[in-house]
């Protein structure tokens, strides 16, 4: 793209390479856009590999005209250095094999370097592999041309452009212009190409015209190699495997690739790299070019500059990454710092480096103070999955697709995943609601995650935790789950300390997080003296007594100092001089702090553009971390100012700002702070984030996802108070009602610290509405004690004056003696609510009704329960409620086979398992199956039991919820009952899960009984003694069937009896005696007996 002239450096000599576009291409404003892509793709990458930028610029008036036309004025220009060696172009020159493996393998490490920063190169062919000449400092291959770089989520309009490049060289999914299938595979398959072409002398598709190389691209074999020089054994298949038609089945890696390669012709078998037993990279030999030159002083903002000062932290997070990497377990690491002291950095250069050698998939989930369309768990999964800007059919085709290609799909996934992106995003066109359940969300996250890890080990980089409280309690789920069946999983977690102090509720669960042996916590301090004084001095090239002086300043930031001498940069005040970089006379000072450092940066970019460019920055501040171009534009317009496109490229271009998804990244939330300091400081802050409420209100519906949410926060920011209370409440309940539990919990927060701000009194009823709310998601998170605590205060607030609401926080009460497993006092609670109800004529709440009468069928209250599920139906059909309904049709059907009406009930479980299937309900397709599997159960048919179970248990993904661990024991009864010991080892894998069973209190006696099982299977008599006291301390447990556990036992006595461990077997009958005794089955205690007198005789004769 463009010209390239040559050009001399004039204070050194030194030839350089000037990239331009001429007249007819400055008038193209892709080109132009490209043209500025290309500068920040490559001023941000450092590698001895890839060509090295040493300026930009716009040509000028007098240039334009000493040009003689060719050139037009406020066109890009690029300045470069000069590779005059010639190029891979050469490629008829025969080769030997050492130097091939070379070329090959330092293109290798460029690409990986390349693409650990996002960037695919897109244009990889042999005239853009350039040679050093004599005049370069460094010999050896560049490789240049980042014209067409893709950023990998960096958003639609870079993708509009999927069908450039070179067609011999271009990627099928190039060809096709499927942009969302670029990844480091893309830039793989033109290497291919180029390695072809290296050993045979000519392309592997060479073609006359571009249609036969497309068509070729698309469909045709790699024809069979035939190399013109010794190459080793496998390298064909390697050539092969690069240029696979599908994406999925080439090498995913740069590194992979190069691991292969060098293990050509030995005995390694293929996969992936090991990791590196240090993240250092290879050394240079000398210094890069710029700094010896002084050069590139415009692009210092886009330089990528090395982390110093933190090889402690650094080696221990690749420590833990090697430790995830070879016991294939997760672990978590907390990087906790104040801001501007480097942990996002230093977190950053990991992922970098541990993608750069193929050691991870790396993932990044961001949270900041004001959540945006694009922050989040499903921010994460959208960007993995290259579904930015779908929805609908579109939406869950992407994503079915992403995932058809990995192992163990199920195929509801992919709808259930789709939803979870689009509960996200605020649009009005979200797919259609078929949410999952509760922990079912987790669960979804969990399956993602551990499909990832499959592959390679994942390092998942959660910034700024403390404002993601729905990150938080992924992290519990995870951590509760068993740790080999997570698999290699590193989760770096960023705290902001000062930020953790106004949220006390994520501060704590922080805190049980660290008391989990899987985490560790990592603080990250200020950068000592030394450090700071060689990031001023050696790297950036200051002189010594001007560094000195920044290090006094810093106070241990890195971030400060590099903002300073950006400053110093972007206002001309640095010149350089033999002992380096010196300011100006007269311009010596030094910021009092980070936000004066910023204002001065911005001051200087502010002040070649309009006098309204401060303030629609600060609605872009007041939108979020992330800057959606549509949303800025539309609030800049509710203000009566411009979002100027000449600003963000301003910002772009001197490293403020990141190009995204759907507009750009502020580059720090320091920065972001900054702006909304000054705006508060001026009086516009209020304005600004009154005019981001209106432009929500007017882009989109409030039945939208997220925009509740946001609409509240910005109108509470705003001053409007009273109007954001209640947006608030309306998002809190709305995300209940998605099971999107922690966000739920993290907007009543949000709420009760505006309803405290504005001296609300204790008796305002807002107070017991987002008490009820947080007790609810609490409960629902597993966090009992504080949910139960939260329905007392909300009783305590509303008796006597808020009936309604009293009801409610009894409701709430009820839920939590349930799950606490006890139904007494659930009972209690419930009738209590509804006799208060029916007093003040009230309606009857259904789920309270609904509730009851599951507690009255456990009780074998058939009468009651039916006429109770009946009027919760009745409630349900007139609410509109299809789910609901659906549940109380299940429950008489419970119920029926409860009565033993099992043909009855096989009919409404037959019936509402179509009805679910329909909804889309999973817990509810689960709970039918396995309604229809006990059926036959207990009509003896084993054989058509157990699938039954076995479905609706991975149906629900085999996570803890009540269906899922019922079904899951359900199998493993049939495989007690069948005595088929090999299946029930199996399944007794995935639920023996000690470190659940707090949450497993209904079924522990089975449970503890399936472990005396499993011990006597291994022969492991110590642990068969201690479930065998755990199983009596649980006898009478309502979920399961006495008589159940009773044969359960049997079997245990059975199996100890064989090895002859007769007290063992004497214990595991003497507790069958006790369930058949509690059920009143004399004829089963009377048998037992016999069996207990015949092992007495047995052990006698035996001397036992």
């Amino acid at each position: 793209m463009g010209e390239v002239w040559r050009g001399e450096q004039p204070d050194h000599g030194v030839p350089v390479a000037i990239k331009l576009i001429t007249t007819h291409q400055a008038r193209d404003q892709r080109a132009v856009r490209a043209f500025r892509n290309e500068v920040r793709a490559m001023a941000g990458l450092d590698h001895p590999r890839i060509a090295e930028v040493f300026g930009f610029g716009d040509v000028s008036d007098q240039a334009a005209e000493a040009s003689g036309g060719r050139l037009v004025s406020g066109s890009p220009y690029l300045v470069l250095e000069y590779l005059g060696a010639g190029s891979l172009d050469t490629i008829g020159e025969t080769r030997t094999w050492p130097e091939v493996l070379s070329i090959l393998l330092a293109l290798l490490d460029a690409l990986a370097h390349a693409h650990s920063r996002g960037l695919v190169h897109r244009d990889l062919k042999p005239a853009n592999i350039l040679f050093a000449g004599e005049e370069n400092r460094h010999p050896g291959m560049r490789l240049t041309d980042f014209g067409i770089a893709h950023a990998l989520g960096a958003g639609v309009e870079l993708g509009q452009d999927g069908g450039v490049g070179t067609p011999d060289y271009m990627a099928p999914e190039q060809h096709r212009a499927s942009w969302r299938d670029f990844g480091p595979w893309t830039d793989l398959y033109a290497l291919g190409c180029i390695a072809y072409e290296l050993v045979v002398g000519r392309r592997p598709f060479a073609t006359d015209t571009v249609y036969a190389a497309v068509w070729s691209h698309l469909n045709d074999e790699v024809p069979t190699l035939e190399p013109r020089l010794a190459v080793p054994a496998g390298f064909d298949d390697w050539i092969t495997t690069l240029l696979a038609k599908n994406p999925a089945d080439r090498f995913q890696r740069a590194a992979d690739a190069a691991f292969v390669l060098s293990e050509l012709g030995t005995s390694v078998v293929w996969g992936m790299p090991p990791v590196p037993s240090t993240w250092k990279p290879r050394k240079r030999a000398e210094p890069p070019a710029r700094d010896v030159l002084g050069v590139g002083l415009n692009l210092f903002g886009l330089r990528s500059l090395p982390v110093l000062g933190r090889e402690d932290e650094l080696d221990a997070l690749w420590s833990t990454l090697l430790d995830v990497w070879t016991r294939a377990e997760p672990r978590v690491v907390v990087l906790d710092g104040g801001a501007g002291l480097g942990k996002s950095r230093v977190a950053e250069y990991v992922c970098q480096r541990a993608d750069e050698v193929g050691a991870a998939t790396i993932l990044k989930v961001r949270y900041e103070p004001v959540p945006g369309p694009t922050t989040g768990l499903a921010g994460m999964v959208r960007a993995s999955l290259g579904c930015e800007g779908l929805s609908g059919d579109e939406l869950r085709d992407r994503v079915t697709t992403a995932l058809s290609s990995g192992p163990d799909v199920d195929p509801d996934e992919a709808v259930f995943l789709s939803e979870l992106i689009a509960g996200d995003l605020a649009t009005a066109d979200a797919v259609a609601s078929r949410r999952p359940d509760g922990r079912s969300r987790h669960a979804l996250l969990y399956r993602f995650l551990r499909r990832k890890t499959l592959e390679r080990p994942v390092l998942l980089w959660i910034d700024d935790i403390q404002w993601g409280a729905e990150a938080l309690g992924l992290l519990e789920y995870l951590l509760d789950q068993p740790p080999a069946w997570i698999g290699p999983l590193l989760v770096l977690a960023t705290v902001r300390d000062e930020s953790l102090e106004s949220r006390p509720a994520e501060m704590r669960r922080i805190q049980d997080l660290l008391s989990n042996p899987s985490v560790e916590r990592r603080g990250v301090g200020p950068l000592d003296d030394a450090s700071c004084g060689r990031l001023a001095r050696d790297v950036l090239g200051l002189d010594p007594d001007l560094a000195g002086l920044l290090q006094q300043g810093a106070r241990g930031s890195p971030l400060f100092i590099t903002q300073v001498v950006a400053d110093w940069v972007e206002s001309g005040s640095l010149h350089p001089s033999e002992a380096g970089f010196s300011v100006r006379d007269g311009m010596t000072s030094v910021p009092s702090g980070l936000h004066s450092a910023w204002l001065n940066r911005l001051s200087s970019f502010l002040a070649e553009h309009r006098e309204d460019a401060w303030q629609s920055l600060e609605v872009a501040a007041a939108l979020g971390m992330q800057v959606d171009v549509l949303e800025w534009n539309h609030a800049c317009g509710e203000l009566g100012v411009r979002a100027l496109p000449s600003l963000v490229d301003a910002l772009l271009n001197g490293g403020l700002a990141r190009p995204s998804a759907r507009g750009w990244v502020f580059a720090h939330e320091r920065l972001r702070h900054s702006l909304a300091r000054r705006a508060r400081d001026e009086g516009r802050w209020d304005a600004a984030h009154a005019a981001c409420g209106a432009m929500l209100s007017a882009r989109y519906a409030a039945s939208a996802p997220g925009v509740l949410e946001r609409l509240g926060r910005h109108q509470i920011a705003a001053g409007a108070t009273e109007l954001g209370l209640v947006s608030l409440q309306q998002a809190a309940e709305e995300l209940l009602g998605r099971c999107e539990f922690a966000r739920a919990e993290s907007v009543s927060v949000a709420r009760e610290r505006a309803l405290t701000s504005a001296s609300t009194p204790g008796a305002d009823p807002r107070w017991t509405e987002s008490l009820l709310v947080r007790s609810k998601a609490c409960g629902h998170l597993g966090r009992l004690g504080e949910a139960g605590r939260l329905a007392k205060e909300a009783e305590d607030r509303s008796a006597g004056s808020e009936p309604s609401r009293w009801i409610q926080a009894l409701g709430s009460q009820a839920f939590v003696a349930r799950m606490e497993g006890d139904p007494a006092s659930a009972r209690l609670f419930l009738e209590r609510a509804l006799e208060r109800a029916s007093q003040d004529n009230l309606v009857r709440e259904p789920s309270l009704l609904q509730s009851l009468a599951e507690l009255r069928l456990e009780d074998g209250d058939f009468r009651g329960s039916s006429s109770l599920y009946e009027e919760a139906k009745s409630s349900y059909i007139e609410l509109d409620d299809e789910v609901g309904a659906a549940e109380c049709s299940l429950g008489l059907a419970n119920l029926a086979r409860g009565a033993g009406r099992l043909q009855v009930a096989r009919e409404l479980y037959e019936g509402m398992l179509d009805t679910f299937s329909e909804l889309g309900h999973r817990s509810g397709m689960a709970a039918s199956l396995s309604g229809l599997a006990t059926v036959d159960y207990v009509s003896g048919d084993f054989i058509a039991a157990r699938p039954g179970f076995e479905r609706a248990w991975i149906l629900l993904e085999r996570v803890d919820s009540p269906v899922a661990v019922a079904s899951g024991l359900g199998v493993a009864l049939i495989d007690v009952r069948r005595r088929d010991w090999d299946s029930f080892r199996d399944t007794l894998v995935d639920l023996d899960v000690p470190e659940l069973d707090s949450r497993r209190k209904p079924w522990l006696c089975k449970l503890q009984v399936f472990r005396m099982i499993s011990s006597a299977l291994e022969e492991d008599w110590q642990r068969y003694a201690q479930m065998l006291d755990a199983a009596r301390l649980h006898i009478g447990e309502r979920a399961s069937p006495p008589e159940d556990v009773a044969l359960s036992a049997e079997a245990a006595a059975e199996l100890a009896e064989l090895s002859g461990r007769h007290d063992e077997a004497r214990g595991a009958l003497e507790l069958a005696r006790v369930l058949w005794d509690y059920v009143e089955q004399g004829d089963e205690v009377a048998r037992v007996d016999q069996r207990l007198a015949a092992l007495s005789r047995s052990g006698a004769e035996s001397g036992n």
